[in-house]
């Protein structure tokens, strides 16, 4: 039989892979962007100020949330699973996110806050608490709700999108892992730092 990796097979590959039902579990940041133009150098101390005629940044979905906007044009069912803070939801739920399996948190996203002066940045400043200024057993209750929801959607495909910002402790990515596998749920990794035994028995990583 020919096997050949043919046009019409990448085709049916692809098509395959974006029917799945995916869920995307991680760190949800906000990506904000400002515009305005470097007029002048301060007075009080040799830097620029930058004039912008209004305070209307542009919000967009980051992190984890980045991850999932991206299947929005495809005929894939996804699924958002991270901790959400009352700025962030309504940023999500802007871009016509279905927010209900995101634990509410008493902390905040991170926010990478840029400032362009039109195409060219100029600075950019991330405004975050370390573990999303939560308490640990808050955390353990947003990772329990979180892998509840888990098997309750029953995925093809989990992806785990790490940013650093407090989610995946070993514990809790062990347990998601094990889970997936217990189930045959194929686990997508990309990691921001190491150790890598976080992600031990992932699938792709």
């Amino acid at each position: 039989k020919d096997q050949r990796w043919t046009k019409e097979r990448k085709q049916n590959c692809c098509y395959q892979i974006i029917m799945k039902k995916f869920a995307v579990i991680g760190d949800i940041l906000i990506d904000e962007y400002n515009y305005g133009n470097i007029t002048r150098i301060s007075p009080e101390a040799p830097i620029p100020v930058f004039l912008s005629e209004e305070d209307n940044p542009i919000c967009l979905p980051g992190g984890a949330s980045n991850v999932a906007y991206q299947f929005k044009n495809l005929p894939s069912e996804v699924y958002l699973l991270g901790p959400l803070d009352n700025r962030s939801k309504n940023v999500l739920q802007n871009f016509n996110f279905d927010i209900k399996l995101c634990p509410n948190m008493s902390g905040n996203n991170p926010r990478k806050i840029r400032f362009y002066q039109e195409n060219t940045p100029i600075i950019r400043r991330d405004v975050e608490k370390k573990n999303y200024g939560i308490q640990s057993d808050e955390l353990l209750k947003i990772q329990s709700e979180i892998k509840n929801n888990l098997t309750s959607l029953e995925p093809n495909v989990v992806i785990l999108s790490d940013y650093a910002k407090g989610l995946f402790t070993t514990e809790f990515s062990n347990s998601i892992i094990d889970y997936c596998n217990s189930k045959k749920i194929t686990t997508i990794v990309d990691p921001k730092h190491p150790p890598l035994n976080k992600w031990k028995g992932c699938s792709i990583i």
